[in-house]
């Protein structure tokens, strides 16, 4: 009872192929952003999810979806699938997110106008924050650029000091820490390992495990091609 785990989709009780990977990249910078940085940083982010609708949806049939959010800890990416596919889904994943800011310096169009009003329209449901503050983030949420969403964006990936990682489920313990090694080379050049977040600052893994918001909903592992061959239509396969 004692074992940390991540909210998953239900599914039946018995052993399963599905599996899942959190990586938890390490930054003060959310929890002490101002207005202005914390509007930009989501125009970024949400821009970013808009981006990789493709790669969202090429996943679907495979099993694969994905939960990228801030929290005060930096942010938090979590990968869901079968271990066959889902290290190769993570890869493309990290690469699109560290070049993010990139293209978006580059095509302000993937900014787009539909995000800014989700931006702004999200905004005006926030209940824990003063009407004040939420007119504040309102007109940083419209008078931001998509430059100055790129530029907020690679500032927080420059502002990260380390990572954890949690892998769940059917993923043997040398295929997690592959593919952990695969991130570091991703985030490398972003991520500081200069123990610039020291241990005490240490987010706890049960403090990183909340719900996920899967997207796609629709994807399970039911829907894998071949699926049968191995297992029931659940999924369910011996390792």
């Amino acid at each position: 009872n004692d074992v940390v785990k991540l909210p998953l989709p239900v599914m039946p009780t018995e052993p399963s192929c599905r599996c899942a990977f959190v990586l938890q990249l390490l930054s003060s910078r959310p929890a002490r952003a101002n207005v202005q940085q914390g509007a930009r940083s989501q125009l970024w982010l949400m821009s970013f999810e808009n981006a990789i609708e493709d790669l969202a949806e090429l996943g679907v049939p495979g099993g694969l979806a994905y939960d990228i959010s801030f929290n005060k800890f930096g942010i938090r990416v979590c990968f869901l699938g079968i271990s066959q596919n889902l290290p190769s889904y993570a890869r493309r994943f990290c690469k699109r997110l560290v070049d993010h800011h990139k293209r978006l310096i580059a095509d302000s169009s993937l900014l787009t106008p539909d995000i800014v009003d989700l931006a702004v329209l999200r905004a005006k449901r926030l209940t824990s924050v003063s009407k004040l503050r939420k007119r504040q983030i309102i007109g940083s949420l419209v008078d931001s650029t998509a430059t100055d969403a790129a530029i907020e964006g690679s500032n927080f990936l420059n502002s990260c000091g380390g990572a954890l990682s949690l892998a769940q489920g059917d993923l043997l313990p040398k295929e997690a820490i592959s593919l952990l090694e695969e991130l570091k080379v991703i985030f490398k050049g972003y991520i500081s390992d200069d123990g610039s977040v020291s241990l005490s600052a240490r987010p706890s893994l049960s403090s990183i495990v909340y719900k996920p918001m899967w997207k796609p909903r629709g994807a399970s592992p039911c829907s894998v091609p071949g699926m049968p061959l191995v297992s029931d239509a659940c999924g369910r396969v011996r390792r």
